[in-house]
């Protein structure tokens, strides 16, 4: 897999760049500044963008959002990785509106090992998403809140919440010790009262994880 970085720490930069070179990726470039970054992939053309939110060189504290937007519209074909101190879930909110999928959003605190680095980095390239665990459960909670979370079971509040971690029906059936028959008719009663029918499964799992991570992120504004 092709990699491209953007951060504003060099020593960050070099110890990521490292990592992922010695399990197996190629990092065709690594920069400090995001129109630095969208040359990068225009020039370079990786399958995911890796990107920190707030960068010192920036006029604005959300920069990283800016290019992320600009990259979306422009290679709609790379993946786009945030990996951020920040936990602000309205950063995390913002970030899902701006594609539906091959987006992800990880702590740097919180990504204990290589592999699971790496597989966030597959899952954004493949048109998936990849969500920080304890984000996608603080934006659960605020939708119950909000009550749009009220027509489905807890099973299927937890089904919607693996889901939005971007997981496999596989690794839901693995989380909740669920048959796969189990877990595929909880995702359909999840679509039906969510009242989503498109046919295309993938589309399905990117909008119903998206109707309430930005219904929750716009609840936390007001």
């Amino acid at each position: 897999m092709r990699i491209a970085l953007l951060d504003d720490s060099g020593l960050f930069r070099a110890a990521l760049r490292l990592l992922l070179e010695t399990v197996g990726q190629t990092v065709v470039g690594d920069v400090a500044r995001g129109d630095d970054l969208l040359r990068l992939v225009e020039r370079d053309r990786p399958d995911v963008a890796v990107l920190d939110i707030c960068l010192t060189s920036a006029r604005r504290d959300d920069d990283g959002l800016r290019v992320a937007g600009e990259l979306a519209a422009s290679r709609p074909d790379v993946g786009l990785l945030v990996l951020s101190t920040y936990d602000d879930i309205s950063y995390t909110t913002r970030l899902l509106q701006i594609r539906s999928s091959g987006i992800g959003y990880l702590l740097k605190d919180r990504v204990e090992a290589p592999s699971a680095l790496v597989d966030a980095l597959h899952r954004v390239a493949v048109g998936q998403t990849a969500v920080d665990a304890d984000i996608v459960a603080r934006l659960v909670r605020h939708q119950r809140t909000s009550g749009a979370l009220d027509s489905l079971s807890p099973r299927e509040q937890e089904v919607l919440r693996l889901i939005a971690e971007g997981r496999s029906n596989v690794g839901i059936g693995e989380a909740l010790s669920l048959s796969a028959r189990t877990v595929e008719a909880h995702i359909a009663s999840t679509f039906g009262k969510l009242q989503l029918t498109n046919s295309d499964q993938d589309n399905r799992r990117v909008l119903a994880a998206l109707t309430w991570l930005q219904a929750s992120g716009n609840a936390t504004r007001h």
